[in-house]
């Protein structure tokens, strides 16, 4: 994600472009269901290095997807990559991950900070949540753009449009905390203020440097 967004930003789109094509092969070998993207697989994108909790690969495939397509406006690209990769993910996220609780969308199972690091079974992280929540609403915008059927988009309609009237409270730090505006872009998802409000002293210069990037 982050290598991918740096060639963006210097303008080497072409160095992007074989990315995407592995993410959109990786993800079509993934049968209804079944998890599209996991933390490292072999190159050609057969076997997953091992089904760890680490949902929020999910969000930076997805984020790598949403930059290229924001960045360049490739029509081709959107039909041939973007849309797949995040239709996978999109279905993954609403399927498998999320489910109506006390009137928000949430975790409903147990999530990882990173590889080897003991899960979290609980519904309090809604850092990775909302970068998927990114991700789910992109796969509405351009599905609807490309004529998918609605029958497809509103299973994911309906959890952003509830996310969207009941965005999360994060003055209490949650995982990744520092990065949550930017992997796929949260912002739709949480209140900023209180993202703010819960800067601790130790993240400020860390918070500082991503302003600036």
């Amino acid at each position: 994600h982050f290598a991918m967004d740096g060639m963006l930003r210097a303008g080497h789109q072409e160095l992007v472009r074989p990315f995407l094509g592995w993410l959109t092969r990786v993800a079509a070998r993934s049968q209804p269901g079944e998890r599209p993207f996991y933390f490292v697989h072999d190159y050609d994108g057969d076997r997953p290095w091992g089904d760890d909790p680490t949902y929020q690969v999910l969000a930076a495939y997805a984020g790598a997807a949403i930059r290229y397509y924001e960045t360049t406006r490739d029509q081709e690209a959107l039909r041939l990559w973007i849309y797949p990769v995040l239709k996978r993910v999109a279905d993954y996220t609403r399927q498998q991950l999320v489910s109506l609780q006390n009137g928000q969308w949430r975790f409903r199972v147990a999530i990882a900070n990173d590889v080897g690091v003991p899960a979290v079974g609980d519904a309090s992280e809604t850092g990775m949540l909302a970068w998927l929540m990114t991700a789910l609403a992109k796969a509405v915008e351009y599905g609807q753009a490309l004529g998918e059927p609605d029958t497809v988009l509103a299973p994911w309609r309906e959890v952003v449009e509830a996310t969207r009237q009941a965005p999360y409270d994060w003055s209490q730090p949650t995982m990744w905390w520092v990065w949550l505006p930017y992997l796929t872009a949260a912002e739709p998802f949480y209140r900023k203020e209180t993202w703010i409000a819960g800067r601790s002293e130790e993240h400020t210069s860390e918070l500082q440097s991503l302003t600036n990037l």
